[in-house]
Order: C-alpha cells, then structure tokens, then sequence
C-alpha cells in the first residue's frame, strides 16, 4: 500500500453512519493520524436507527453528532462533517424510504465527488463491497465511493474499502454461540443479521496498522496498544461497555429484556399500553411498522441493523456490532483489512 511512513497527505474518510468509523476504519486512521496523515472524515446520515424512537429523528441526529464529536477525537480524525445536507439521508435500520440504500446512485456519486473535490485526498477509504456487515446503506456507499473515484485520476487505485475475514467472523460465530449457550428455560439467540459472511482467501486484502517501529504500514506485524486503547474508548462512545467490557459480559447484557433509552437497540417493556405507544412511535419514524402482531411481552431485544421477519416471528438476535466485537477480540483491535475498490 502506498503509504510513506511520515508526511502530510491527506486521508478521506467516507461513511454511511457515525460509528462506521469505529467499526470499519478505527485502526487505520489511529495509525495514519499518528504516522503524520490528516484524516478527513465525511457522514451521509446520522445514525438515527442506532438512538431511541422515542426522541425522534432530529434529536437522534444531534446526539449521534455529539458521539461522533467524541470519537473523532479518539480516532485522531482531524476534521469531519456532513457528505450533504443534515437529514436528506436518514437511517432507518434498512433500505427503507429515505435511506441511503434508496437515494439515487448518481446523488450518492456526486456527493461523493465534491467531497473529493474539496478535500484532493491521497488516499481515501471507505467499506468494502460488501458493506462490511452487509447492512444496505454501507453497500450503497462502497459502490459510490468506487464509482466515484475510478472518474479521478489524481486518486485512482489509492481508493480502500474496508472488509473483515471470513476465517474471523466464522471464529466470532463459535465464540458467540459458546457464550450464548442457552438455558433450558430460554430462547435461543439469533446470532447477527446474516448478511456479514466476510472476505474469503481469494480475495486480497491489504492491512493498515502501526508496525513495531511506530509506523503506519502495510504490515501483519503490528503494535500499539494505544490503538486498542483508544478504539475500545471509541466504541464505549456509542454504547457504553461495548469496547471496555469482557466479551462474555457484553453478551450477557444483551440478554436483558429492559435496556436505558439511548442504547444501540430498542428498549421494550412488558405492558401492554407502552407496546402501543412504542407500535406508534416505530410507525412515525417509518421503522418496523409490523413490530406489535399481539398482546403480551415482547420481544428483550431487537438488534440496531433491525429485521421485521424476525421480529414477527418473536425471535430474538444479537446485533452485528456484537459479532464485530468479537472479530476484534479474536483477530486484534490495532489492525483493519481493506480490499482495492
């Protein structure tokens, strides 16, 4: 990978949510921003699904860009802002209307070209064609920022998306399934959405992380717990614990039925006249509309990337933030792999 070891290039950043750049970015900008790069990063929407329903979509914008704020602190990400208008893309937990999955392709392309235009990046990154975990937005967002890149030939072939392994997210799996093992009095949990299968050996994938040296580099030899550190506190930024706790603890959280307002998925209750109000307030924000089929509890969790079929059904899974959690843990916090948009 084209990366000099000090300088003063500029890296772009583009993401669908905010906490995208934990997830998928985390390490590399750590290592760019320590090796002397400045990292610019640029958001599509406000991670609305990820808060509450009940504070609605405006509000949910604001504290998702509080958190944001914070993060981008951590991850040395030196300027960020809006890849349009706040609000014209929204995120609703799918590709539903409004979302950046739905939005026309040439818009996405052209917000993503006067972005470059703007910044004139060395380098830029986003997720891979996969959209990482899968989730719609994401996709939508890697084919943009491919697109528009391969019509500027001051970065063509500098343009990385972001993809984890399917070795790792198959560990995540097993470790999750064996610290899920359910009591015989208890549903089993669905673990992830489904859609995040990994990149397979036949494709090849480029790290960026801090070698020994304290270098940013291309490199299976890395170092820096500082990273680990710091993307760890990261994650907590978003959702508390879910960096700093033990795997097993996060885990065992989530099998809680009553969760804090403001949580990465949805607080659900037992009463009856609260499953109403929360059936009407899902419904204004355009959100699994079907979510109350019948009296009597609900149900404990509902996962941010949402799933109406599984919820219909009564079934109940953990998120894929979680199964990235693990990938982490089991493959290394200091390190990303990318993928040659």
């Amino acid at each position: 990978m084209p990366l000099e070891p000090r300088g003063t290039g500029t890296a772009l950043v583009v993401h669908a949510h905010p906490d995208d750049e934990v997830f998928a970015t985390g390490a590399a900008t750590l290592a760019l921003g320590h090796a002397g790069w400045r990292v610019v990063l640029r958001i599509a929407t406000g991670g609305e699904a990820a808060e509450h329903p009940a504070v609605g979509e405006t509000e949910a914008r604001r504290l998702r860009l509080a958190k944001l704020s914070r993060s981008c602190e951590l991850l040395t990400i030196a300027e960020y802002d809006w890849l349009t208008e706040p609000g014209q893309w929204v995120d609703r937990g799918g590709a539903q209307a409004g979302t950046l999955a739905r939005a026309q392709r040439s818009d996405v392309v052209d917000a993503v070209r006067q972005a470059l235009a703007e910044v004139r990046p060395a380098l830029v990154l986003t997720v891979g064609s996969d959209g990482l975990t899968g989730h719609p937005d994401h996709v939508a967002m890697s084919a943009a920022v491919r697109e528009a890149v391969r019509s500027d030939k001051a970065i063509s072939g500098s343009t990385y998306g972001a993809r984890v392994r399917a070795a790792d997210v198959a560990a995540a799996h097993a470790e999750l399934a064996r610290l899920l093992a359910p009591a015989a009095s208890e549903p089993e949990l669905q673990i992830g959405s489904g859609r995040m299968v990994g990149a397979g050996a036949e494709i090849a994938l480029t790290e960026i992380g801090l070698d020994q040296s304290g270098r940013a580099a291309a490199t299976a030899d890395v170092a820096g717990s500082w990273i680990e550190e710091r993307r760890r506190a990261a994650l907590d930024v978003y959702e508390s614990g879910l960096g700093t706790r033990p795997l097993a603890d996060v885990v065992a959280g989530r099998r809680r039925q009553r969760r804090p307002p403001g949580d990465r998925h949805l607080a659900l209750t037992e009463s009856v006249a609260e499953q109403g109000r929360l059936a009407d307030l899902v419904a204004e924000q355009g959100r699994l509309p079907d979510l109350i089929a019948q009296e009597g509890p609900l149900p404990d969790l509902i996962a941010q990337e949402g799933s109406p079929p599984d919820v219909a059904q009564g079934r109940r899974r953990l998120g894929d933030s979680v199964i990235l959690r693990a990938v982490f843990d089991l493959a290394g916090w200091q390190r990303d792999f990318f993928e040659l948009l």
